[in-house]
């Protein structure tokens, strides 16, 4: 018996990076860029998004998401974007990471991630 194949979207990161390396006040928190491309044979549903977790001392303080909305067409299709996260989600001075990873959907998995490290500085730790 044979079994045909299924078309699935697939994203993979292929950049990821934070523009505010060192956080503080002056910067009203961490910002990033991302892109994302899908080397699947789908486009996007509803079910797939981009997730960043502000994550310090492993433990997730904060979480972005957004869903791909248009979808992003299937073989190579990519999109460029942006996140942004509040200094007031960063009370605590030193070494945090973002990760940054496509959710594909209840019990379907994470197709992709990157974690890239950052700092926090507060006033009164300058």
């Amino acid at each position: 018996m044979d079994e045909e194949a299924q078309d699935i979207p697939y994203l993979k990161i292929i950049s990821a990076e934070v523009v505010t390396p060192v956080v503080t006040a002056e910067t009203m928190g961490v910002w990033g860029t991302y892109e994302v491309v899908n080397i699947g044979t789908a486009p996007t549903t509803h079910e797939d998004s981009i997730t960043v977790f502000v994550c310090y001392q492993g433990a997730a303080i904060h979480y972005i998401s957004h869903e791909f909305d248009p979808v992003v067409e299937a073989n190579g299709g990519s999109r460029k974007g942006n996140f942004h996260c509040n200094f007031d989600a960063l009370p605590y001075p030193g070494d945090w990471e973002l990760t940054v990873q496509i959710y594909r959907g209840i019990n379907k998995g994470i197709s992709d991630a990157v974690n890239i490290p950052f700092q926090v500085v507060h006033p009164a730790h300058v």
